[in-house]
């Protein structure tokens, strides 16, 4: 168990009937296109959205054509709506739901409601074909998303991966996917942006790409190189009088560079050596105080007494070779993802107050015997994984079967190292403790001068795995499609904690676990014409299990904690979680005459065996469970409309409801004692029930090759009003002080001129100034500090593209 704050950060959700939709879906193909007429007006060729190229099957396709429910977003889409970043990403796509929290830059993302802070990820995330989510090992340990810049497009694939993707595509995949080098053309694309938050400073980026022939159909290249700067808008304040000590702390800087080298020896064969670069850092929490900020004012700012600190940097050397034999393509990824980070946090306002009560902050943010108490926690995170992936493609237009097999290997260590930088703690004992020292209360003295805690966590998890995936057309309509991945995992790990706060001088765990995951997948699609389809899919997601460290006994609060949940402090690990996931969804690409594109989908999925934190309510911490069954059940709709060849709508609706279908009890407390409830039949998993995204985008030539456009965005998330497990009395983790959500609504305009390769607009970012809380927590219960997240305040702002 690594020391964290304490609080979840939970959306909404509620329940769904999915006859209603099944039939919406049925009858959708009566829309269908109908011939022009000989006097209609209509040109389709103007009119048709666009149809993105996706890979999100492992092979190019449009996505109209792919029956998956998937969204893609190209470069030119990523541009019109402003997207610098994977929140974003999220914010713009249905059923997925990403939080920023202020603990050493942690993050989660809830596809379809299936996520979990905990574990492995539930969630893939891919640069390119390299894998790099991250295990949640201690609390430095986050997803580190790449920034948005000179990508070819992202995609986010709704619904476990498992055939194609492996086991950290249990809820979903999100994949970034690089330009390649150009072999014919020169092209090019630069951005520049300034603007300015409301009551913060002032933001920027700079970037460029380039890519083309060296020598001509031989070898080619793509570079580029860019630097974005967000100024902050939350102050930090002195702890003891509220004065101003760093103005707009929480600024973030973000350097991204990346250089592939595409080389063609022979017609059927293509290498491609690349690397990528991205080094960030956040100056402090995105987190503002509650006792010391007035939103309504546009007043956020944070009194912890020391500054934090997020650097993260990571590198990605990956080899591509293709080679193409007639209907056969034989793809080979090698690649090597190496990061290291450094969060540094304040934790002065916690410990003392699990230690001391926090009555002690009653009348101030500072101890009232030693006011100059400081206490910092510093991390070092390192991920190592070696990836190698083979796989080969069979298609041919006139052949029935098409297919993919594979081999995957990766070899992925994790590394946190977590220390206390405490010299005070000596003083502070003393003050409270009448004179008493460290070792006296704790049991055992400091590490050295300056350390009270220390603690090493390590993972190794190794996955070898074959997999496949054969589509076979039974009718010049119908197609049947079935897939499998066949794995070996295994997961070494051990851990470590020394010092004061950990109260012993030395305590290791570790241990192996080792499983064989299968995971298969099953489908029908059944075109109507060329541009609609019904599709079905069956398919299982996996996520393998982990261990927990031990619970310190830092209070009373932690004994009586684990002893009504009938544990001891050594918890020991955690078993394997499944889902397995039924969607059924319609694709229709040209109805209305070509001005309409509506792709649909409603799904039901079982999760098995949950891995989830499970709080101790008055302790301060958590360990992890395997928590019973779940289900997640919803429905998700994309549109895109061309009203005129000027005006299009487009947007998005899902609904998602995601509950346990269990009661898990825990171990009885003592001899015939009770069993107290862990989580219920119907307490809710964290997700919001209803995400709607509605844009309106207006382009009118107004001169030869001379566009004006404004673009509207609408997102609105709504409030779960289902019990989350800390929220209801009932359980043994409820607390008071859990955060009950609200419903968020966000409004983006951008407007301007493109004259042939340059594009230059206005835009206003969170255009009403809305400031709702996204996340709230508390240092523990009965705790009177708490901290919350909003969205970044109205930001007023310049863009300049230039493409050729």
């Amino acid at each position: 168990m690594t020391y964290r704050k304490k609080g979840k950060r939970p959306a909404r959700m509620t329940a769904l009937s999915l006859s209603g939709v099944i039939a919406a879906i049925i009858s959708l193909p009566a829309y269908a296109q109908e011939p022009a007429t000989a006097g209609s007006s209509v040109d389709t060729s103007q009119a048709q959205p666009t149809d993105i190229v996706v890979t999100a099957t492992r092979s190019s396709e449009r996505i109209s054509r792919v029956p998956l429910s998937v969204t893609a977003f190209d470069q030119a889409k990523l541009d019109q709506q402003g997207v610098r970043n994977v929140d974003d990403v999220a914010r713009l796509t249905p059923g997925v739901v990403f939080t920023r929290t202020g603990f050493a830059g942690n993050n989660q993302i809830a596809i379809r409601g299936i996520s979990s802070t905990v574990g492995a990820s539930t969630t893939g995330v891919y640069i390119d074909d390299t894998p790099i989510q991250v295990r949640s090992l201690g609390f430095a340990s986050a997803t580190a998303y790449p920034e948005v810049f000179d990508l070819e497009r992202v995609e986010i694939l709704r619904g476990p991966q498992g055939t194609l993707f492996g086991a950290g595509s249990e809820g979903g995949t999100v994949r970034f996917i690089s330009p390649q080098p150009g072999y014919k053309e020169y092209s090019g694309y630069a951005r520049a942006e300034l603007s300015f938050t409301e009551k913060g400073s002032p933001n920027w980026e700079l970037g460029a790409a380039v890519g083309g022939p060296i020598v001509e159909d031989k070898i080619g290249f793509r570079a580029s190189i860019w630097h974005r700067r967000d100024g902050g808008y939350i102050d930090q304040v002195s702890q003891f009088d509220g004065s101003v000590l760093k103005k707009d702390a929480n600024s973030r800087d973000a350097l991204v560079a990346r250089f592939a080298l595409g080389m063609k020896p022979a017609d059927w064969l293509t290498i491609t050596p690349s690397v990528y670069y991205q080094r960030s850092t956040a100056h402090a929490s995105p987190e503002y105080m509650d006792r010391v900020s007035d939103p309504n004012r546009g007043i956020f700012r944070n009194a912890e007494p020391i500054l934090s600190r997020f650097p993260d940097k990571f590198v990605l050397p990956s080899l591509n070779i293709e080679a193409e034999f007639g209907p056969f393509t034989l793809t080979s990824v090698t690649s090597k993802f190496i990061r290291k980070g450094s969060p540094l946090q304040d934790y002065t306002l916690t410990f003392p107050g699990l230690l001391l009560g926090f009555d002690i902050y009653r009348d101030g943010l500072f101890n009232p015997l030693v006011p100059d108490y400081k206490l910092a926690s510093q991390f070092r995170a390192k991920q190592n994984n070696f990836t190698q992936e083979v796989r080969l493609q069979f298609s041919q237009p006139d052949s029935r079967i098409t297919g993919i097999v594979g081999i995957f290997v990766q070899r992925a260590k994790q590394t946190t190292r977590q220390t206390f930088i405490d010299p005070m703690l000596p003083t502070l004992i003393s003050s409270y403790f009448g004179g008493a020292t460290v070792e006296q209360i704790f049991g055992v003295p400091m590490i050295d001068a300056s350390t009270s805690y220390l603690a090493n966590d390590v993972s190794r998890d190794h996955q070898e795995a074959v997999f496949g995936e054969l589509t076979y057309r039974l009718t010049d309509r119908l197609k049947v499609t079935a897939g499998a991945r066949y794995a070996r995992t295994s997961l070494d790990y051990s851990t470590f904690q020394a010092g004061p706060w950990a109260q012993t001088a030395s305590l290791a765990t570790s241990g192996r676990q080792k499983e064989k995951p299968f995971t298969p997948k099953f489908g029908l699609t059944y075109e109507l014409d060329g541009s609609n389809m019904i599709y079905a899919t069956a398919s299982k997601g996996f996520r393998v299990g982990g261990v927990n460290k031990p619970i310190p006994l830092i209070s009373d609060a932690c004994r009586g904690d684990l002893q009504a949940f009938g544990l001891s402090p050594e918890i020991g690990p955690y078993n394997s979680d499944s889902v397995w996931s039924y969607e059924v969804g319609t694709k229709s690409s040209n109805l209305l005459q070509g001005r309409l594109q509506l792709y649909t989908s409603a799904y039901y999925i079982k999760w098995s065996k949950i891995q989830q934190s499970i709080p101790l309510s008055n302790c301060g911490f958590d360990f992890v469970g395997n928590l019973g069954s779940a289900v997640s059940k919803g429905v998700d709709v994309q549109f895109q409309a061309k009203l005129t060849n000027d005006l299009q709508l487009g947007g998005s609706v899902a609904y998602n409801t995601a509950y346990y279908t269990d009661t898990v009890y825990g171990a009885p407390t003592g001899s015939g004692g009770a069993r107290g409830i862990i989580v219920k039949d119907g307490d809710a998993l964290p997700t919001s029930p209803w995400m709607v995204t509605l844009n309106a985008d207006y382009d009118h030539e107004f001169a030869a090759d001379k566009h004006g456009y404004a673009r509207l965005t609408y997102t609105y998330r709504s409030r779960n009003d289902r019990l989350l497990p800390q929220q209801d009395p009932e359980t043994l983790s409820y607390s008071p002080d859990t955060f009950r959500g609200q419903a968020t609504h966000l409004v983006n305009l951008r407007a301007g001129v493109r004259i042939s390769d340059l594009d230059v607009s206005v835009f206003a970012n969170n255009l009403f100034n809305s400031h709702p809380r996204l996340t709230r927590d508390n240092l523990a219960t009965g705790g009177l500090i708490f901290f919350s997240t909003t969205f970044v305040p109205r930001t007023i702002g310049l863009t300049a593209t230039y493409k050729y």
